[in-house]
């Protein structure tokens, strides 16, 4: 067990992560030969020995196990501690666009319900989570941290198009692969291998419905029609709120999403990922 611990703190260490979920690590203990991983439900072994307390300073978040460094104070922030750091961090909104120095257009968030109203135009578009501490306990202490609910903005060329496949998984969005990593899950092996596009890994149909209803329950959106350079409003806007799952333009852009999502692409690309 000594063995196992050592080697998740290198690991964190290494890659200046402060902690990482049961599925990652295991998959990382199989890769270095320490400690075999499930092929059909991925990180069971390392969950096994964690319901045990084999690894003490590990705890759970929701469904989500959590392992930090062994000598980190991380705990566990439950909801009712999230709720009252979150109201208190928070210092911004996303309730205005500035569009021009003298032009300054609101956002009402919607529930994903209204995604029919969306028109099919060139525009910006937002989306927020209605409680950050429904996201694992790292991304939930980081959105605190940047002091608003704003989890990403993206741009369209057309708005309707692109919230169906960032939303509806129809199609290739980024968002949803993003998302769909951070809530734990995980691209089918080999799934890419006979595909032209190597980095646009997909989860499976069962797998996309539970991330399409846990999104439907938890994120609200708006948007603005621009007539102009989309590329330059977006990044302006992404560098100054720094949403939580934009990496591209993000000046905070987080390393454990990036890691999540390398994984994904791995997994996708190989037939024996996690094998010994």
């Amino acid at each position: 067990m000594e063995k196992i611990i050592e080697y998740i703190d290198d690991y964190l260490r290494v890659n200046n992560l402060i902690q990482i979920d049961a599925v990652t690590a295991n998959a990382i203990l199989a890769k270095a030969g320490i400690l075999r991983d499930s092929v059909d439900r991925l990180g069971k072994p390392l969950r096994e020995l964690l319901r045990k307390n084999k690894i003490p300073h590990a705890f759970q978040n929701g469904r989500n196990w959590i392992i930090p460094k062994s000598d980190s104070k991380v705990t566990f922030i439950n909801k009712q501690e999230s709720d009252s750091k979150y109201k208190t961090a928070k210092k911004d909104s996303f309730s205005k666009f500035q569009i021009k120095d003298d032009s300054i257009l609101p956002l009402k968030f919607k529930g994903i319900t209204q995604i029919n109203a969306i028109p099919a135009l060139p525009g910006i578009y937002c989306l927020k989570i209605k409680e950050p501490s429904l996201l694992p306990e790292i991304f939930c202490s980081h959105l605190i941290d940047r002091g608003h609910d704003i989890i990403y903005i993206g741009l369209a060329k057309n708005l309707k198009r692109r919230l169906n496949q960032e939303l509806f998984a129809k199609g290739h969005g980024t968002f949803f692969r993003s998302l769909g990593a951070v809530l734990g899950y995980r691209p089918e092996q080999g799934s890419l291998l006979n595909k032209i596009n190597k980095k646009n890994f997909k989860f499976s149909a069962k797998d996309e419905q539970e991330i399409i209803k846990w999104i439907v329950e938890n994120i609200e959106l708006d948007w603005i029609l621009i007539e102009g350079d989309l590329n330059f409003f977006e990044g302006n806007y992404i560098r100054k709120y720094k949403p939580l799952l934009n990496i591209d333009k993000n000046p905070l852009k987080l390393l454990e999403l990036s890691t999540l999502r390398a994984e994904c692409v791995e997994i996708a690309n190989s037939m024996n990922f996690k094998a010994l």
